[in-house]
């Protein structure tokens, strides 16, 4: 059976990419975040993401999802007046999930159906004012 090599974390660049004025809120007020976002070197896997979390920070990640973005070209002119263009390095955005912290996993359980109880009553107006067109109509 083919086994995966163990994960090798020396060279691994990392750096957080900045939260909205909502997500600080949030971490001012219950002290956690669900989803942040990280940006890395396109050759690292999602796989290597959760582990070096897990291992060097201590993060519990449920998920990791990424996207590879190209270098942006930057325009230079010499002295000459000639164009000349070069490409920033590429990199990878990371959207990690976390667990939540076993001390809030109750709060945000609770959150997370009241969230539902709303879009259900939602859902339920709409389809009450949907018969209630249908009706007029007739």
């Amino acid at each position: 059976m083919w086994r995966r090599l163990p994960t090798w974390f020396p060279n691994m660049k990392m750096t957080m990419l900045p939260i909205s004025e909502a997500e600080l809120q949030q971490v001012l007020e219950c002290g956690w975040l669900r989803e942040v976002a990280f940006k890395t070197e396109p050759r690292v896997n999602k796989f290597e993401i959760k582990a070096f979390l897990e291992a060097v920070h201590g993060m519990q990640v449920e998920r990791v999802s990424t996207i590879n973005y190209q270098g942006k070209r930057q325009r230079t002119v010499d002295s000459k007046g000639r164009a000349h263009y070069r490409r920033l390095s590429d990199w990878k955005k990371a959207y990690v999930i976390f667990k939540p912290p076993p001390e809030k996993l109750e709060e945000w359980q609770q959150k997370k159906q009241q969230q539902q109880q709303l879009l259900q009553l939602a859902a339920k107006r709409k389809q009450l004012k949907t018969q209630q067109q249908l009706e007029d109509r007739d």
